[in-house]
């Protein structure tokens, strides 16, 4: 009979184990997503900034430069230099953007939650 009631505790434990496990990875999962949506959402307002700012800045360059050459020619002007500028973003896209993307995901996704490292402390200690 105490067989019996210690295989129905340690299948309770095993099941309050799991669901403590599963509630745990939901937890993680749930702050790593909130981590790499917030840093998208950032990432989308300071583009549109940055954009702004480009507006603004080449319509004052448009103007300072209309003061010595034709209204057209400053503005090909300026579009040629926000092309090349455009050109040199592209070809350094991989430094500028993706690396440092992939190693900010990388770091969010695999960094060690809490209770794994304070388990291989404890288990660094034993030996």
């Amino acid at each position: 009979m105490s067989n019996s009631n210690d295989y129905k505790q340690l299948l309770d434990d095993a099941k309050s184990y799991l669901n403590t496990r599963y509630d745990l990875l939901r937890l993680e999962l749930l702050d790593k997503l909130s981590t790499v949506i917030g840093m998208l959402l950032l990432s989308i307002v300071l583009i549109l900034l940055v954009f702004a700012v480009l507006a603004y800045c080449s319509v004052a360059l448009v103007s300072l430069l209309a003061q010595a050459l034709p209204l057209p020619a400053a503005c090909c002007i300026i579009a040629a230099a926000i092309a090349a500028i455009a050109v040199a973003i592209y070809l350094l896209r991989d430094k500028m953007f993706i690396n440092p993307l992939i190693r900010f995901l990388s770091s969010v996704l695999y960094k060690e939650s809490d209770t794994d490292e304070t388990k291989k402390e404890a288990d660094n200690g034993t030996n």
